[in-house]
């Protein structure tokens, strides 16, 4: 009975690590109940790193300078979000709900940029 309980919090310990990576917590601690924890920990370490979005620091840049009024440096920032959106993830495999969700991002963006777009082009017309 000890051994299964150590066996279980090991596993558990082994899951918890796993949950940054890739591999995330169920499958590492699938793995270490099923083969042994110290398998499963060789299976995490081998896990690559998840992949970090490099369109959300523009994203969220852009939003902060639209709510200040600044609005080429938010067109700008629209642009650099969008542009990583299309061309990062294109040997990425992505599930179809994660790619439902970029396509409707780069649609909300390409609608901002839009916007932006035609409001610089009013304010400069307007001058």
């Amino acid at each position: 009975m000890e051994v299964f309980v150590a066996w279980l919090c090991l596993a558990f310990i082994v899951g918890y690590f796993g949950k940054s990576k890739n591999i995330g917590f169920g499958k590492a601690f699938f793995w270490s109940l099923i083969l042994s924890p110290l398998v499963g920990l060789v299976i995490v370490l081998f896990s690559s790193e998840p992949m970090q979005h490099q369109y959300a620091p523009h994203y969220e840049a852009a939003k902060k300078f639209e709510a200040i009024g600044k609005s080429g440096d938010a067109l700008l920032k629209y642009k650099e979000a969008a542009y990583h959106l299309e061309n990062d993830y294109q040997n990425v495999k992505l599930s179809k709900s994660d790619d439902k969700q970029r396509l409707k991002m780069i649609d909300q963006i390409k609608a901002k940029i839009s916007k932006l777009e035609a409001e610089i082009s009013d304010a400069k017309s307007s001058e």
